[in-house]
């Protein structure tokens, strides 16, 4: 398993940071080149990452050799200075190449989050949209329903006045139509007011329900 050293030093001098991780271990918790040296950004701070390789003779002397391998790839490979996103970093070919892989799996993580929260955000207004969607056909259905009462009652009293016929369904008919027909609805009486519609006695609406015609349109959204 390959071994990385960071070492994070001041452009001005001095020693800030050392570090020895495996890989596997970065990756996972995907540091960036700063967040595995000291977790902030600086104007006056670098990152130094080497990695290398070198084959396991025994766990306990995975550290001690990895300072050796690390220390001899630091003085031979070549190094080079590379800004990778907002950071600059010194390295190893491979050690530049684990710097921007962690900074893409950073990137996309924060893209990732983004996607996550913009789809919950669409999902509450396309739940708030089918709330008042069914809304509105109940409110349709009941409209449907208080017409049909209103039809009841004028065939009740056709039938009452025309052939002095009055049943018990017809007198149940009329107290639901007269339910139906002098109850308020102050949404659809407000359209009454707007055109093509031509009512003009807006105080009977105001003094019916305290608000202007106008006003109802904002109240019902």
């Amino acid at each position: 398993m390959p071994n990385v050293a960071f070492l994070s030093r001041g452009l001005r001098g001095g020693l800030r940071n050392f570090k020895l991780a495996p890989l596997n271990c970065i990756l996972s918790k995907g540091w960036s080149s700063f967040g595995a040296v000291a977790e902030r950004r600086e104007s006056d701070v670098f990152d130094a990452i080497v990695v290398a390789s070198s084959p396991i003779r025994a766990i306990g002397g995975l550290v001690p050799d990895a300072r050796k391998i690390l220390t001899k790839a630091a003085k031979i490979d070549e190094l080079r200075v590379q800004k990778v996103d907002e950071a600059m970093v010194v390295g190893n070919v491979r050690g530049l190449d684990l710097a921007k892989l962690a900074n893409l799996a950073h990137r996309l993580d924060a893209e990732l989050t983004g996607l996550k929260e913009a789809m919950a955000a669409q999902k509450a207004e396309l739940d708030l949209v089918d709330s008042l969607q069914e809304e509105r056909l109940n409110d349709l259905l009941h409209s449907h329903a208080c017409y049909g009462d209103l039809r009841e009652r004028y065939l009740a009293k056709f039938s009452a006045v025309h052939f002095k016929v009055r049943t018990k369904e017809d007198k149940e008919a009329i107290e639901e139509g007269n339910l139906a027909a002098h109850w308020g609805d102050a949404a659809f009486d407000a359209t009454l007011y707007t055109p093509p519609n031509t009512r003009t006695d807006i105080h009977v609406f105001q003094t019916l329900y305290g608000v202007l015609p106008c006003d109802m349109e904002q109240i019902s959204e």
